[in-house]
């Protein structure tokens, strides 16, 4: 006599990495990997590879699952999570830790110049495409930039970066 059990435990909360905290103004959509875009509502679960969305004057804000960790995106802004990495395809995003969030890596956000590191601080970007410059702003606290072209900056608190990589 044999005995064989089996289930699913791929549910979609066992992959969240998400959540849309807000949706402050539509258009705002998500679209999870190898779904269809659909808008964009609050406590919304997401999954990693999720892409986010938004046209003006769209705007929403989400918090990575426990880490303290929250970004809000708008203007015509469009992004991928990537484990703790924004893929930042353009728009503007304001990204955070929040006192006592998890400092074991810092959150990275990966534009189409330069990679932005942030670790208990608050990091402000904006990309208005790719015939303009990126405007890198620390909020608060210590940011790293790293440039494609191998250059490195590090913010300080209120410290803006305008970087132009047709210039670099």
């Amino acid at each position: 006599f044999s005995f064989f059990l089996s289930f699913n435990s791929s549910s979609g909360e066992a992959n969240t990495v998400a959540t849309i905290q807000e949706v402050i103004s539509q258009p705002a959509f998500q679209q999870a990997p190898g779904g269809k875009e659909i808008a964009a509502k609050k406590g919304q679960s997401l999954e990693d590879k999720t892409v986010l969305r938004t046209t003006k004057p769209g705007r929403m804000q989400v918090s990575y699952a426990g880490l303290n960790r929250s970004f809000r995106m708008g203007g015509n802004a469009s992004l991928q999570l990537n484990g703790n990495t924004i893929n930042h395809k353009s728009g503007q995003i304001i990204a955070w830790i929040a006192p006592g969030g998890a400092l074991k890596a810092p959150l990275k956000i990966v534009t189409r110049i330069a990679t932005a590191s942030i670790r208990g601080t608050t990091l402000y970007i904006d990309d208005r495409g790719d015939d303009d410059k990126i405007i890198f702003l620390s909020w608060e606290g210590k940011v790293d930039v790293n440039a494609a072209t191998g250059e490195n900056f590090s913010l300080s608190s209120g410290q803006i970066l305008v970087y132009d990589d047709k210039v670099a």
